[in-house]
């Protein structure tokens, strides 16, 4: 019990990108509407086969929200079949509430996710530019860019000639113009061909209905030697792996595709991309097990007792130690990929 006081007692990671109290009035605020949006549009739904290698064998898994999840026999992506198209998804993330809640929570935490996230993959961007391009050459944009903290990031490297992001939602484009980056409503789309030096994307992969055709898109808008950098949830992760359907990112409809190291490297191969690194630097699996654990969500007690032991009654510097390994191991549950034209 005192390791478990001692472990709490301060403001970890998780409390400052995740604040406990905003996020679990979001998670309540996603089942609601998960549900209302799966009775309201199911009808439009379409079948789809793995959304990274195209395979049609694949394993019902669990169903969430209404929304069947199925992983693929070959590559192992996680993924949702039948889903819904664009059309709808859009209404989804610019007229329901949990949508709209999100934007309070990211401009909550904009200043520790620039700090904890989003400069280190900056600078591990820019290190690979380097030795392509000069400084104050490229223009970049920053696709999904949210509330524009990582768009942030990357005009505060001075590396790049113009940053540039992209939103459906109006409130977001707002709120990016209003820390001085040009911002603009839409997607990909409006990006001219072989105009681009650095496509960006922050969870964005996971919700698209087709990725490959996004991702053959953004190859498109690449000039020669351009580069994409993606983050993503690593469904063969940690926190899936024990959480399982409880995962507090398996989140439909804002959710759909859950790819993995092997699998994100097919797709991406599919569409013309040389991967050039992956990592899973995520800094928070351990931190949301025990959350989960905490909230009653998972009993560790009844098949995970080592893990019981690792969590609650080793040191800190073994915990520590623990998510650096699933960190060096491609094992924890959020990944980025960046590749090359």
């Amino acid at each position: 019990m005192f390791i478990w006081i001692k472990i709490m007692s301060k403001k970890t990671n998780i409390d400052k990108i995740r604040p406990e109290a905003e996020h679990e009035i979001y998670y309540k605020m996603l089942e609601k509407c998960g549900i209302l949006f799966y009775k309201k549009f199911n009808k439009n739904f379409v079948e789809s086969d793995c959304p990274a290698c195209g395979s049609k064998i694949k394993n019902r898994a669990f169903i969430k929200y209404g929304f069947s999840h199925y992983k693929c026999d070959r590559c192992l992506t996680l993924f949702c079949s039948p889903r819904p198209m664009d059309e709808n998804l859009i209404k989804y993330y610019t007229e329901f509430e949990s949508a709209l809640y999100l934007k309070q929570i990211l401009l909550k935490t904009d200043v520790d996710r620039k700090s904890i996230q989003h400069k280190p993959r900056v600078d591990t961007i820019v290190k690979y530019l380097k030795t392509f391009f000069d400084k104050n050459v490229l223009i970049t944009a920053d696709i999904g860019a949210g509330t524009g903290s990582f768009s942030k990031s990357l005009k505060d490297s001075n590396f790049f000639n113009k940053v540039i992001a992209f939103d459906f939602n109006k409130e977001c484009v707002n709120a990016c113009k209003n820390i001085g980056i040009e911002s603009y409503q839409g997607s990909i789309e409006q990006i001219e061909d072989n105009s681009i030096g650095l496509l960006t994307m922050n969870d964005l992969l996971e919700h698209l209905s087709s990725p490959f055709s996004f991702v053959e898109k953004c190859y498109s808008k690449l000039i020669s030697n351009g580069m994409i950098f993606i983050s993503t949830p690593n469904g063969e992760g940690f926190d899936f792996k024990i959480l399982g359907k409880k995962t507090v990112n398996i989140t439909p409809p804002e959710h759909l595709n859950y790819f993995n190291p092997k699998s994100i490297q097919l797709l991406m191969g599919k569409a013309g991309f040389k991967v050039v690194k992956i990592e899973t630097p995520g800094i928070l699996d351990t931190d949301i097990v025990m959350r989960e654990v905490k909230n009653g969500n998972i009993n560790l007690s009844e098949n995970y007792k080592f893990l019981q032991y690792l969590l609650y009654e080793t040191s800190s510097s073994t915990l520590q130690s623990f998510q650096r390994f699933l960190r060096e191991n491609l094992l924890s549950s959020h990944m980025f990929i960046l590749a090359q034209k």
